[in-house]
């Protein structure tokens, strides 16, 4: 199962790339079926148990609440590559990426694991999301790296240049799926999305991140829906290579600019 590279850049800004698979929710995961994942999981090299308390929060009648819940998160020892299991779904994460066909198989083999432990998984929904880091040269700026529509806002009313942006998009694709684009800056440091905020793994940031120019992240996110059917390796694959093409068609030709592009090449 696999699809042609389009191209590849030589000086990638890919820091982080995920793939979340959620399914039909499996009560007992932990106490049943947890500890026979992780001995799997080691064998093909998540050895670290990088598992904890997060935060969530929920709304209730009298306000929002503050909870802790347990995170299953196991990594491999370089700590480049995590998944982390829940009842209801499994997020393969890596660092060190170099091709999607490699990736995938890499997904592939962790849900296989997943799946024949749990006796099937029902795949609900599927979603791919790159999180690629811009580190401006001196005398650039961020906004060199992407398209004018997702520059952000300048004024004269602004008595010094904006520290923090947030640029988001929502649509829909002609895939079936839904894509969120967001672009976020910061003159100081990497503003790294808030949800992946404090993640453990070695994160392949490129360049060197300035203060006073600061950095860019560049959050492109794509999912959809499927039809709930038996674990199927192949259907998974062939509608992960749909959703990763309208990424990379996107965001070449409507978020990073030529000039950026030649940069990285």
């Amino acid at each position: 199962m696999s699809s042609p590279e389009p191209f590849r850049l030589s000086k990638n800004p890919i820091a982080l790339v995920l793939c979340q698979i959620r399914f039909s929710g499996i009560m007992g995961m932990e106490s049943s079926y947890l500890p026979d994942i992780q001995a799997r999981l080691r064998a093909i090299g998540f050895k670290v148990n990088a598992s904890g308390q997060v935060g969530q929060v929920l709304m209730t009648p009298q306000g929002p609440q503050a909870l802790a819940a347990k995170r299953y998160e196991f990594q491999n020892v370089e700590r480049t590559e995590s998944v982390v299991v829940a009842p209801d779904f499994i997020t393969y994460q890596a660092t060190k990426y170099v091709c999607f066909k490699d990736f995938l198989d890499r997904l592939l083999q962790i849900a296989d694991q997943v799946s024949t432990v749990t006796n099937g998984l029902t795949v609900e929904r599927l979603g791919l999301r790159y999180i690629n880091v811009v580190t401006p040269k001196p005398g650039e700026v961020w906004q060199w790296y992407v398209q004018p529509g997702l520059r952000g806002i300048t004024s004269p009313a602004f008595r010094t240049q904006v520290d923090e942006q947030l640029h988001q998009v929502a649509t829909e694709t002609t895939v079936g799926g839904t894509m969120i684009i967001r672009v976020l800056s910061n003159s100081k440091g990497v503003p790294f999305p808030p949800d992946l905020v404090g993640s453990k793994l070695a994160l392949n940031i490129q360049g060197t991140v300035i203060d006073g120019i600061g950095a860019a992240v560049i959050d492109v996110d794509h999912f959809c829906t499927m039809q709930s059917t038996d674990y199927d390796t192949i259907a998974i694959g062939k509608r992960l290579w749909e959703l990763k093409h309208v990424i990379l068609d996107v965001w070449k030709d409507q978020i990073v600019t030529h000039e950026a592009l030649a940069a990285w090449t």
